[in-house]
């Protein structure tokens, strides 16, 4: 069995350029690559960074993922506020691969009833975040705003 891409999220700002993120792999060698930039790294792309994943920590995150019902999610709902920053979601359920994106999902917090899908995808990430940081993985890479 080789390396799986299980689940991938990305922090651009209004530009496209990446700010942070991170890609959870399964299979082999589980891991997690993150990346965050850096101040004064305005153009250059930030530098990936690998942490090993246990058998137990591979085990909660394939849970976590297979748990929530994030699968049937093929979009996100548009906010009206515009805070310059956009979030990529790729998800893989059964050999199926998910993508959508979101811009200024931060807001929802603030309505949730509003933006169900968004919140899925925010519970999701705050569930992940803490699991990951305390195995090294930086908090920045779970930002909805870049801060």
């Amino acid at each position: 069995m080789e390396n799986s891409l299980l689940f991938e999220y990305t922090l651009s700002n209004a530009w496209g350029m990446p700010v942070s993120g991170f890609s959870i792999f399964g299979g082999d060698a589980p891991s997690v690559s993150f990346r965050v930039r850096g101040k004064g790294s305005r153009f250059e792309p930030p530098a990936y960074t690998s942490v090993a994943l246990d058998a137990d920590a591979t085990a909660r995150i394939e849970q976590l993922l297979s748990g929530l019902d994030v699968a049937d999610i093929e979009w996100l709902e548009h906010v009206v506020v515009m805070d310059g920053y956009r979030q990529d979601f790729t998800y893989f359920s059964g050999g199926n691969e998910v993508s959508f994106s979101g811009s200024n999902i931060a807001y929802c917090k603030k309505e949730p009833d509003l933006y169900p899908n968004a919140m899925k995808m925010i519970r999701l990430l705050g569930e992940l975040k803490a699991l990951l940081v305390p195995l090294g993985v930086d908090r920045k890479c779970f930002s909805l705003s870049g801060k």
